[in-house]
């Protein structure tokens, strides 16, 4: 029987948050006028809130109000409501990030390399996670050729599922199955967001959080009281070589 591993891409396979503050940074720019290029580290702080471009924007401007302010502690809740209240500029403002990514992947590709980079400890563990799953596929709130030539760079080639198919990781996991010709109980979803493994659970995919993705320790104690399985990038194959038998079906 077919296993297969769905990876999420920012957070689990690549670190992109310094990227994703120099596209908002130039958005932000762009679109206000405002300088922000010296919240680099309240940004940092407050990535684990992020689901999509548009989220950058509140980020920056909590980081502007209180440039020292922990964003590893903000209420979730109070982000959902920031995120409702400001829905419109959101919009507008994830156009032009993912438009400035763009023009920057397409026409600056060294540069826009140099801002983003694989986890090379997971990557190593790439050779054995081939041998417990038969197929590796990605899925992401990231456009799927940023994602693809990002992979290729690393010499690797997954196929992807996008956020051009749907923002919704259960509705990608869903695609992968129906792709991929197999049940949910085949499959073991990795995300570095706890409530994208939320939206996959009700599936009956195995879940874990990436502990080195882009989370915080309230999150990743939440996730353990959950029932997930919590990762930690030094040991996923081993971790996920145990889980195997009680959350995937064996091969037969």
């Amino acid at each position: 029987m077919k296993r297969v591993l769905a990876l999420d891409f920012d957070g689990v396979i690549w670190d992109s948050v310094g990227e994703c503050f120099v596209m908002a940074r130039r958005a932000y720019q762009n679109l206000y006028g405002l300088p922000c290029a010296d919240l680099e580290a309240p940004f940092r702080r407050g990535r684990w809130l992020v689901r999509t471009g548009g989220d950058f924007l509140l980020i920056l401007q909590l980081a502007m109000a209180d440039p020292a302010g922990d964003l590893t502690t903000y209420s979730k809740e109070q982000f959902a409501q920031l995120q409702k209240d400001k829905a419109e500029p959101c919009k507008e403002f994830a156009h032009e990030f993912y438009a400035l990514r763009e023009e920057c992947r397409d026409q600056h590709w060294a540069e826009w390399v140099s801002y983003q980079q694989p986890y090379p400890i997971f990557l190593q563990q790439m050779p054995e996670l081939r041998q417990l799953f038969e197929e590796t596929v990605v899925c992401t709130t990231k456009d799927a050729q940023s994602a693809r030539l990002l992979l290729q760079s690393a010499g690797l080639d997954f196929p992807i599922y996008g956020r051009e198919l749907a923002l919704d990781k259960g509705q990608q996991i869903s695609a992968v199955c129906q792709q991929q010709g197999v049940e949910p109980q085949q499959v073991f979803f990795i995300d570095d967001l706890l409530e994208n493994l939320d939206q996959v659970r009700p599936s009956g995919a195995g879940c874990g959080l990436a502990a080195w993705g882009y989370n915080t320790a309230a999150e990743r104690a939440r996730a353990t009281q959950a029932g997930y399985a919590v990762l930690d990038v030094f040991s996923v194959a081993r971790d996920l070589r145990q889980l195997l038998a009680e959350q995937c079906p064996s091969p037969g």
